[in-house]
């Protein structure tokens, strides 16, 4: 059994990696437009969107805080 290869720099051929893409995205716009913000805030926004997705957990931790995980 040998891993899947994918061709460098295609990220259609990576379907998580797209998921992950399009989840970004769609909370990109979510907030510019939930606040009516400007376009140029779109980078800053990223950071934002970028930074809950890594302090959100993908899983249960029943016993501890999601720090301690």
């Amino acid at each position: 059994m040998f891993p899947e290869v994918t061709t460098p720099y295609r990220p259609q051929h990576n379907g998580m990696v797209e998921r992950k893409n399009k989840t970004i995205m769609d909370m990109v716009r979510s907030m510019l437009k939930d606040k009516k913000s400007p376009k140029y805030f779109w980078g800053e926004a990223v950071s934002t969107t970028s930074f809950i997705l890594n302090r959100s957990s993908t899983r249960s931790f029943p016993e501890i805080t999601l720090e301690e995980a």
